[in-house]
């Protein structure tokens, strides 16, 4: 039996609605992934950034931790010097990372003064004694 006149009206503009939900739902997703996208990025960089700074206290001071933490793009939240580890927190865009490094061997003067170019030896400089 062939449709009626009034069954093919009903039914016509259905498929408009659904592809608009359909395209709606779609873009939603991509706007979550691309958010999501990057601050994972911002997490990944503020880890890079965390560790170069850390081994860049350790090895060099304070100063130069700031310095390539600022050339990796984070900014320095907190550093502090623990005995012989540099404790390093960054952050990049709203994601914080911390990180630590040990120095091994001595600094030439009794610890890293902030600013001052601080030389890393192993084995102790040789103005130390003994």
């Amino acid at each position: 039996m062939p449709p009626t006149p009034r069954s093919r009206r009903s039914s016509a503009g259905q498929a408009t609605p659904l592809v608009a939900v359909a395209l709606l739902l779609a873009a939603a997703v991509v706007v979550a992934l691309v958010a999501g996208g990057g601050r994972a990025l911002d997490g990944a960089r503020a880890r890079t950034a965390a560790d170069a700074a850390a081994l860049a206290g350790a090895a060099e001071g304070p100063e130069a931790a700031r310095r390539l933490a600022a050339a990796n793009g984070a900014t320095v939240v907190s550093l502090s010097l623990e005995g012989p580890e540099v404790v390093v927190e960054v952050q990049v865009g709203g994601v914080r990372a911390r990180a630590r490094a040990r120095r091994e061997g001595t600094w030439c003067g009794s610890e890293p003064r902030g600013g001052a170019g601080i030389s890393y030896t192993r084995p102790p400089c040789p103005s130390s004694p003994g």
